[in-house]
């Protein structure tokens, strides 16, 4: 079953017949009668995304289409609906239901140029439908004729069924996960359970950030109905799909894909007030640097402020250059104004379990710094070095330095000086990968003769 399939055409006598046929097994329909340019409007109403297969008529006659080029103007009509219907990162399949299978081609080869130019996301696969083959010897549509082709259709997509069967055991999970929650609770108030844990993931922060406090809190019970329902799959389906050799990806593609597994990226305006395992926090105030510097931080007495030419100095520390690296240094120079500098909180699960997370917190020192395949650097005092991320459109290697481990009071995290805060959270590294930082760092502190020049 696939949720939700969007049917379009400017006729009602073609728009029912195939609706009706796809809703006999038993898919979640939603037609739209292409009637008029509101059309467009209407669409911005869809949940864009649960769209996993859209089923179009290739010439939706409108007043405005005349001329020649009537195959091209409605290419860029359908690629607008496609833009209406659709977010910028989209999964999906396409079918043109059209009466005219010799102008397919043309029509598809426009559409696609549209959709790489208007950076809209191209279908994972398309497909004609003929609507005269789906009909019977009297003129009437044959819904068996449409629901066999439909389904050819979608069987001979593996690539598309295990990724539907993926999404659907995850929202299973997420079902199965309240439904637990709730199985014995009998008569008790559940809104009071809740409150319970939220409380004990953020406490005093609750006021105005309960969603998150509750996402935290139900995020382990879906985490492991997640891994009991993944054991139970079908591995055959995945077999059929990974079947390729494996590619080797680029720096970009390496960068983007590690921020979409391991990262979750903070908007502008997160705040401060609470902090979770594996945020890392950018440092804004000068007088953190001050701070640090009186508790660990090596003090560059030549600049004492957190400006570019202390954060040079911080890198050549970081990186572990000699004197004789002038060349370097040099090369440091344009680099040192977009790095950010930060710390990434490691605070012991265990902490948290036992509400020992007040009134400190752990962190260790890290830089984001600019990735240039064309210069590299020595990367002695870093661990966790060759991690890329991608963050406003700028690819950063995630360092990690060890020897600089910080207790830090909550109170100095979340100051405000006004509308001026000490720290911008820019994101926070996922679970799995945190707990492959701390044992980096724990191995690497604790290792037999550890020397240090």
């Amino acid at each position: 079953m696939i949720e939700d399939i969007v049917i379009i055409d400017d006729l009602l006598e073609d728009l029912t017949p195939i609706s009706m046929a796809l809703a006999q097994n038993g898919n979640s329909i939603i037609p739209l009668y292409f009637r008029n340019d509101n059309f467009l409007k209407s669409c911005n109403d869809l949940n864009k995304k649960n769209i996993r297969l859209i089923i179009t008529d290739m010439e939706l006659q409108t007043v405005d289409l005349t001329g020649s080029d009537r195959t091209r103007q409605h290419a860029i009509l359908v690629t607008d609906i496609l833009n209406a219907l659709l977010s910028k990162e989209q999964l999906y399949l396409l079918i043109v239901w059209t009466t005219h299978k010799d102008l397919y081609d043309e029509f598809m080869a426009i559409l696609t140029d549209r959709l790489k130019k208007l950076q809209l996301p191209l279908p994972l696969h398309c497909y004609s439908l003929i609507k005269n083959d789906c009909k019977k010897e009297d003129g009437t549509f044959d819904a068996d004729i449409i629901l066999n082709e439909f389904n050819n259709f979608i069987d001979n997509n593996p690539l598309f069924n295990a990724l539907l069967d993926w999404e659907n055991n995850c929202k299973l999970s997420a079902k199965e996960t309240v439904n637990i929650l709730t199985k014995n609770l009998n008569d008790e108030d559940i809104s009071q359970t809740l409150s319970v844990l939220a409380q004990q993931v953020i406490r005093k922060n609750l006021n105005g950030n309960e969603k998150y406090a509750i996402y935290e809190a139900l995020q382990p019970l879906l985490y492991d109905r997640i891994n009991y329902i993944v054991e139970n799959v079908d591995q055959n389906l995945w077999e059929e799909v990974i079947s390729k050799e494996s590619i080797q990806l680029s720096d970009n593609e390496k960068a983007k894909l590690n921020t979409k597994l391991h990262i979750n990226l903070y908007n502008e305006t997160s705040s401060c007030d609470f902090i979770y395992p594996g945020d890392f926090l950018e440092i804004e105030d000068p007088k953190v640097f001050n701070y640090l510097s009186e508790n660990g931080l090596p003090n560059f007495e030549e600049e004492p402020l957190w400006t570019d030419k202390s954060k040079r100095c911080l890198l050549y520390d970081f990186f572990h250059f000699t004197n004789e690296d002038k060349k370097k240094k040099n090369l440091l120079k344009e680099y040192a104004t977009n790095t950010k500098v930060g710390l990434l909180e490691i605070s012991p699960a265990c902490d948290f379990a036992q509400n020992k997370r007040e009134p400190f917190k752990y962190y260790v020192l890290s830089i984001l710094f600019p990735y240039n395949n064309a210069v590299q650097f020595d990367e002695k005092s870093s661990i966790f070095g060759n991690f890329l991320i991608e963050y406003n459109d700028i690819i950063y290697k995630l360092h990690i330095n060890p020897k600089y481990l910080f207790s830090v009071p909550n109170a100095f995290i979340s100051y405000k000086n006004g509308e001026y805060c000490r720290f911008k959270k820019l994101f926070r590294i996922r679970q799995n990968m945190l707990f492959k930082v701390i044992q980096d760092i724990a191995n690497h502190n604790s290792r037999i003769g550890t020397i240090c020049f």
